[in-house]
């Protein structure tokens, strides 16, 4: 059983005043302070830096004056505790003897010191299974706890270590490195399992890209009125569209536009899937086919720059004007009403 106690751990004798514990204290701490033990080895590392909390908490304990008689109290008891009772033959040789001057003097027993934190490894239980109800250490036979310094309750089992809480922390860089090698044997399991199908994208629309040659995706034939908004000289007009949509998709035709906008000609263009382009002179269109209406942007090419806008058509019914074009120009046109008011539902107020 190890001798060592608060006032051996710095160093000083049991009667030693707070100036003399804290001038120990002060002195000791500078042999293992960390700028002191930077250039050790790793385990003198371990060791000093232990050695630095043993003298931090035995500082703690007797510069605190209340803490300091707990101590002495619970010392006294201990050492009275864990005295052996001298066996007979021990106390007759033990008896009183005569010295040369005549005088008779007993023999005292040594103490024995109660251990400090170091020795919480060396159990003297009085019955197996007693343990600290704080830390779990093993108590001594009179319930004191050599690891929490105190007089502690029984606890009814010693807790049970945690392999696996204890082991990330006693190696760090080894935990850190399985962990990757870890997601990568998950990652790999499943590429396994869900085989190289998985890899290959789903097909959201089950209507192909590119329609087979002879078969255009949409039928825009047919006659178009609507409206036209051009967004940088801030005016919109009414305008007529007649579209022939041949069997490879090529679009032929003409437009007429009403004042106070121009761009009436011939029509050439071409559809793709859902997508409608047409260029009528300086004229470019862009848009989208979707239930018997065309919707989309259009810009002009001027030499000044070029001006951006918005278009809408709607397919006129069977029943409707008759329009045809001839040389490119739009004949046959008879007065139309105006379009309904959703025609003009993208202009702006006045339009």
């Amino acid at each position: 059983m190890s001798d060592d106690t608060y006032y051996t751990v710095l160093n000083v004798k049991e009667t030693a005043s707070i100036s003399e514990i804290k001038t120990a204290h002060r002195d000791l701490i500078k042999q293992v302070h960390p700028d002191t033990i930077a250039n050790l080895a790793p385990y003198l590392r371990r060791i000093a830096e232990d050695k630095a909390k043993e003298i931090n908490e035995a500082y703690t304990v007797l510069s605190n004056s209340r803490r300091r008689e707990d101590y002495d109290r619970q010392l006294a008891e201990y050492r009275r505790q864990t005295t052996p009772e001298p066996s007979p033959t021990q106390q007759a040789t033990s008896e009183t003897y005569s010295t040369s001057s005549g005088r008779q003097t007993t023999p005292e027993p040594p103490p024995s010191p109660p251990p400090t934190q170091q020795t919480t490894s060396q159990t003297y239980t009085g019955s197996p299974g007693s343990y600290c109800n704080r830390c779990g250490t093993s108590l001594f036979a009179n319930g004191f706890c050599p690891k929490c310094h105190k007089f502690s309750a029984p606890a009814a089992t010693s807790p049970r270590p945690k392999p696996l809480m204890r082991w990330p922390r006693e190696h760090p860089i080894l935990a850190l490195a399985i962990l990757p090698l870890f997601c990568g044997l998950i990652v790999g399991l499943y590429k396994l399992i869900a085989g190289p199908a998985s890899n290959q994208p789903r097909a959201i629309h089950p209507v192909a890209e590119n329609p087979a040659p002879g078969m255009p995706p949409v039928l825009v034939s047919g006659t178009y009125n609507g409206t036209v908004y051009n967004q940088t000289v801030n005016l919109g007009a009414t305008f007529t569209v007649v579209i022939n949509q041949a069997k490879d998709g090529v679009l032929s035709g003409c437009m007429a536009v009403k004042p106070p906008l121009d761009g009436s000609g011939t029509l050439r263009g071409s559809v793709r899937s859902s997508s409608v382009n047409f260029a009528v002179a300086d004229m470019t269109f862009h848009g989208s086919f979707s239930w018997n209406e065309i919707a989309g942007s259009f810009v002009v090419a001027r030499p000044e720059g070029n001006q951006l806008g918005e278009f809408r058509l709607v397919k006129q019914a069977a029943a409707g004007p008759a329009y045809h074009c001839d040389d490119g120009v739009l004949t046959g046109i008879r007065e139309v009403a105006s379009p309904s008011s959703q025609h003009f539902s993208d202009l702006p107020p006045g339009l």
